[in-house]
């Protein structure tokens, strides 16, 4: 990439920098892809404890201490070992303080993740049983979050796959930041209410879908076999809008979701330099109105699609985490 000549400008510098690939990455690596991200102007990073069980947090912790970069950094906490800890606030003091210990600061933002997920308030509920707590329902994981963000500063918030469902727990916990993926992209359109409630501030992740809107007619195939015309009508429509305008879903996918103002940004998971390069040249393309129109006018509300799943080098790297120094250890957030 030539760093001198590629830089993110509005509305690109509404892209978050996700970080699940710097899992893949040993930490010179991703130390170079996060160098290139601020040299291009970008803004904020979006990581959590789950990504390569702390390994990504610790790469970001080690560049931000080579670097001094300011950039905004929000982590996710959850995906616990045991079904109990999701309402054990003292587990949720102590995953927050760990996450600290490896960035080698208190984040600005912590999101609760998978928000969507039952078995943050409901002990009979298995992780990944996605549903909103009922009115009067105790959630000690959010309490104990709110508590410590008071004292030490950083905002809270939500995130998961279900854009109803995280809307309805946003409501009913007073959350006002909200990271949504795969429910507002070139197809689905779920998040869209959530978009226009002025109480939430909305960060949209994964405008590819995990990859299933850059190949659409298979994505429509498969729509007609699992017996959802809609789906597939859409995807056969949307491919035929963009390919009028001589563009690919990976040319449009991004600006599409940028175009939408009411979101605070767009979350997208890089996994080297040159793919960080591809999505800036995407991000500084402005669609045709008469495009952007139409295909705002197409799409459907449905839940995600399922994801290609987790390889197990996602959560067990293959390299060692950088060592932070004592002394750079944050003081604020005790146990």
């Amino acid at each position: 990439m030539d760093q001198g000549r590629t830089a993110i400008a509005p509305p690109a510098h509404r892209l978050v920098l996700g970080t699940l690939h710097l899992a893949l990455l040993p930490p010179d690596e991703g130390y170079r892809l996060l160098d290139a991200f601020a040299e291009a102007g970008g803004r904020a990073v979006d990581t959590a404890a789950f990504y390569g069980s702390g390994y990504v947090e610790s790469v970001l912790g080690g560049w931000l201490r080579r670097t001094g970069a300011g950039l905004r950094i929000t982590t996710k906490i959850g995906h616990f070992d045991r079904p109990a800890d999701y309402r054990d606030g003292r587990r949720i003091e102590r995953a927050v303080a760990a996450a600290a210990d490896r960035l080698g600061t208190v984040p600005d933002e912590v999101l609760l993740h998978e928000g969507d997920w039952a078995c943050w308030w409901d002990g009979a509920a298995d992780p990944g049983t996605v549903a909103a707590p009922p009115a009067g329902t105790g959630l000690p994981a959010w309490d104990t979050l709110r508590e410590l963000a008071g004292r030490e500063g950083f905002g809270t918030g939500l995130s998961g796959n279900h854009a109803e469902v995280l809307h309805a727990a946003a409501r009913r916990l007073g959350a006002d930041r909200v990271l949504v993926a795969k429910q507002y992209d070139l197809l689905w359109r779920t998040a869209a209410p959530l978009l226009a409630d002025p109480d939430r501030s909305v960060l949209l992740g994964a405008p590819f879908h995990q990859g299933a809107v850059l190949d659409l007619a298979a994505l429509a195939a498969g729509a007609r076999r699992d017996g959802d015309p809609g789906l597939a009508a859409a995807a056969d429509e949307v491919a035929r809008l963009l390919d009028r305008y001589g563009l690919t879903p990976l040319d449009a996918a991004v600006p599409f979701a940028l175009a939408e103002r009411r979101a605070a940004g767009v979350c997208v998971g890089l996994s080297g330099v040159r793919e960080l390069a591809d999505l800036v040249r995407a991000a500084d393309r402005t669609l045709p109105a008469e495009l952007l129109t139409a295909l705002r006018r197409t799409g459907v509300r449905r839940g995600p699609r399922p994801g290609p799943g987790l390889r197990p080098e996602y959560l067990r790297p293959a390299w060692d985490p950088p060592s932070l120094p004592a002394s750079t250890t944050p003081q604020g957030i005790r146990t």
